[in-house]
């Protein structure tokens, strides 16, 4: 039958992760070559994986460029504060002695926290400028996506 999930929402579900596990392959690369494979290159995948899906987290809340302001967005406090802390945790199991024994990661240098930080922006910026540029006029709401992107010919979904 019918798909539920049509046009620009369906090219964004299959585009999107194409940036990101190209971001986390190329951290995971440069691991490789500075340090072989082993722990710290793999420390170099798992941190941008990680940052990698609270940044689309928030870059999926509109169907148009939002990250860097190119949308209206209502504020959502809770998904704010959701990823400010899971960032946090992602910088405790990064930094600390402890904390990195039990994930089995390594220390990070600034040569890495680049790799990793390149690893992260540049999937988000091209995930983001692939999107269309959001209307001037009006405000947002997570849930306001244009309904020929989400569901085709009215369909609801029914739980």
């Amino acid at each position: 039958g019918d798909s539920l999930i049509g046009g620009r929402a369906q090219h964004r579900i299959v585009f999107e992760p194409g940036p990101i596990g190209w971001g986390t392959l190329g951290a995971y690369l440069i691991g490789i070559q500075r340090y072989g494979v082993g722990a710290a290159a793999s420390t170099l995948a798992f941190n941008p994986l990680t940052m990698n899906e609270l940044a689309h987290a928030y870059s999926s809340r509109s169907p148009y460029r939002n990250v860097f302001g190119g949308s209206n967005l209502r504020p959502n406090p809770h998904l704010t504060k959701a990823i400010l802390g899971m960032g946090g945790l992602q910088a405790l199991v990064s930094f600390l002695p402890g904390t990195r024994r039990l994930l089995g990661t390594t220390p990070l240098g600034p040569a890495d926290l680049l790799a990793i930080t390149g690893g992260v922006l540049l999937p988000l910026i091209v995930n983001e400028y692939t999107k269309p540029a959001a209307p001037h006029d009006i405000v947002l709401d997570d849930a306001d996506w244009p309904e020929e992107s989400l569901l085709e010919d009215e369909q609801e979904i029914v739980a």
